[in-house]
């Protein structure tokens, strides 16, 4: 089943570096579930960016999906910048539109990656 989903792997590269903040960039990715063999969740990585303050939200079509969501914390890169990494725990369904949704300070508005 998840050979049939298609996966159009998006990196932005912002690179704002304005007084305020940078973002270089956020991917989305179709990973294995390490807990239930032959399915898959998206992961959407935001790298590089400061201040450390972030939010990111995942969407199915115009519905926010809190409850099915895991984050890691926002892990230092050792350089001034930090990355994060969330998980989307609901495996895809075809046809259905998922995005990613960051807000961070270096953004003039939430920067949204469309997958599939």
């Amino acid at each position: 089943r998840e050979r049939a989903l298609k996966i159009s792997a998006v990196t932005i590269v912002a690179s704002l570096g304005s007084k305020q903040g940078k973002l270089e960039s956020v991917s989305i990715s179709l990973v294995p579930s390490s807990s239930h063999p032959g399915t898959s969740h998206l992961l959407c990585s935001v790298m590089d960016f400061y201040p450390a303050k972030i939010q990111v939200k995942w969407f199915q079509g115009q519905q926010e999906l809190s409850g099915h969501v895991m984050a890691t914390d926002v892990v230092p890169n050792g350089d001034w910048t930090y990355q994060l990494l969330v998980l989307l725990e609901t495996p895809p369904q075809r046809g259905v539109s998922y995005s990613c949704q960051v807000e961070h300070i270096s953004l003039e508005e939430p920067l949204n990656r469309p997958e599939f």
